[in-house]
């Protein structure tokens, strides 16, 4: 029975994500930097991409919903920043920016810093400039505009790594960041490397939920200008909407997204 209804969730999830986007008239194969984006959820999802025949695995239901969903995250993300920034000619870093796909679809140069040396040599083999954590000390407080899309997750004190976010930001500028959309605030188990199907740094240790992180955000220079929420699944079939809403939970966002303004005056 659990096996049906996931089969169903995955299927009515694919169905809605695939909906919306031919509703924003979205053709995915002519996204900018799609292969790139491809290889990135792969790439967060299997332990060795080399592995993976890209072509079966978005055959399946699952991956099908991930690269839906992705792309209407991209788009909507971009929006939201051009609300608020100049992005082609703002200074910007993007933490946590793996491979550099967010900054290549937003046909930015930008600079990418990751804590997977891989990712980062990967970044500079597409002209981006690009860094680890370790090598970021000498450009603090260099960024109009920072990035930290799905990182904060994935870190033991987030507090601190907001904090160290915070350190190279203009004081006036912004923090476009965002976290898995959660009703409540947990803590997740810890994965075996010998039983973990994905890399252990693609784990979430912390997930917080949006009344919490506004909490987080109290300890540091940061202020909340806006908090979107991004729903990629909303249901689709008119009068049955209801019903398969809550069967499937489908009303509920996927992401969270908190815009931030650096603020050194701000209590």
């Amino acid at each position: 029975m659990k096996k049906t209804y996931i089969k169903l969730l995955e299927l009515y999830l694919c169905k809605c994500s695939l909906n919306k986007l031919n509703n924003m008239n979205i053709d995915i194969e002519k996204i900018v930097a799609i292969d790139s984006i491809k290889n990135h959820i792969i790439d967060l999802n299997e332990r060795n991409i080399d592995l993976v025949d890209k072509e079966k695995w978005f055959n399946n239901t699952k991956n099908k919903y991930r690269l839906y969903s992705s792309v209407y995250r991209y788009i909507k993300t971009k929006e939201i920043i051009e609300k608020y920034i100049d992005i082609k000619n703002n200074k910007i870093v993007d933490f946590g920016a793996g491979n550099g796909v967010f900054l290549e679809f937003l046909g930015l140069g930008g600079v990418g810093v990751d804590i997977n040396k891989k990712c980062v040599e990967h970044m500079k083999s597409k002209g981006i400039e690009a860094y680890t954590v370790d090598e970021l000390s000498s450009l603090e407080n260099k960024f109009d505009s920072a990035f930290a899309f799905e990182v904060i997750e994935h870190v033991e004190n987030q507090l601190m790594v907001l904090k160290n976010i915070c350190e190279y930001i203009k004081n006036g500028g912004y923090l476009f960041l965002s976290i898995p959309y959660v009703k409540n605030s947990h803590v997740l188990k810890k994965q075996q490397e010998d039983t973990a199907t994905k890399r252990l740094e693609n784990y979430h240790i912390f997930e917080l939920d949006t009344i919490d992180f506004k909490n987080l955000t109290t300890y540091t220079d940061l202020e909340i200008v806006e908090v979107a929420h991004l729903n990629p699944h909303k249901g689709f079939l008119g009068v049955f909407n209801i019903f398969f809403d809550l069967f499937f939970r489908s009303k509920r966002p996927k992401w969270t997204i908190f815009i931030l303004k650096k603020n050194k005056n701000v209590k």
